[in-house]
């Protein structure tokens, strides 16, 4: 694949010497491709060398960004990202690059701790992530019990109108305010799912359920219960156990 690569950027350089346009779109093209297999440093370093004769827009770094997620890289996904903001500003319609972003920092040393710095300053600028970085940043949260963060991520998400949660989406905030011992947050947003059209699903029911028994608020417990039978849903073998 090295050879590959090596043979793409040779005959980047002398397109234009055979009637070729070597411009943003065909290196954006060319990048894609060489960051797809896992050579985003090769197209890193090549930037460098064209930069003088390209104007480099924010797809260029977006799929350099993209690269440096699925290699897990932080540290250059950091020096691309502070580079992209440099030469290209804030644009809040290059979600997809932003989501890659966040999502390399939070799977880097900082974890979800850099990866919220990152998104408060981002949504100081209006500038958002997609929906692949909630989910993975609030499983995350559910995973260690941030409260705190999963709330802040929740109320980022809920102001930009192209992120749709879903029922994963919903049952990670559910669970954590099941952790956080709030039982009226838990149970209005099991209310607000079937008000947006995302119908809860057996996990949904089943941890609210749970919590409910657990703090021993048996009247709410008893309408949850209705409400899972009545959808299909019965509790699951765990926490018939645990009963």
């Amino acid at each position: 694949m090295a050879d590959k690569v090596k043979d793409a950027l040779a005959v980047f350089r002398v397109m234009e010497q055979y009637g070729c346009v070597a411009d943003v779109v065909a290196l954006n093209s060319l990048f894609s491709a060489i960051c797809r297999d896992g050579k985003t440093a090769d197209a890193r370093y090549f930037l460098n060398t064209v930069r003088r004769r390209i104007r480099l827009d924010a797809d260029t770094y977006a799929i350099l960004l993209e690269g440096w997620e699925k290699e897990q890289h932080a540290v250059n996904a950091r020096e691309t990202f502070d580079e992209m903001v440099f030469q290209t500003g804030w644009d809040p319609n290059n979600f997809s690059a932003y989501d890659s972003f966040l999502n390399a920092l939070l799977n880097g040393s900082g974890g979800l701790k850099e990866a919220m710095k990152f998104s408060v300053i981002l949504k100081g600028k209006k500038c958002y992530p997609g929906i692949r970085f909630f989910k993975a940043a609030l499983k995350e949260c559910a995973m260690i019990g941030d409260v705190k963060a999963g709330k802040l991520l929740w109320d980022y998400m809920s102001v930009q109108n192209s992120c749709k949660p879903d029922v994963e989406l919903y049952y990670s905030i559910i669970y954590l305010y099941t952790f956080g011992q709030d039982a009226d947050r838990a149970g209005i947003t099991l209310d607000e799912m079937v008000f947006k059209g995302v119908f809860p699903d057996s996990e949904s029911y089943n941890i609210l359920f749970q919590f409910l028994i657990k703090i021993r608020n048996f009247r709410e417990a008893q309408q949850i219960f209705t409400e899972m039978v009545k959808n299909k849903f019965v509790p699951t073998h765990a926490v018939v156990v645990w009963l």
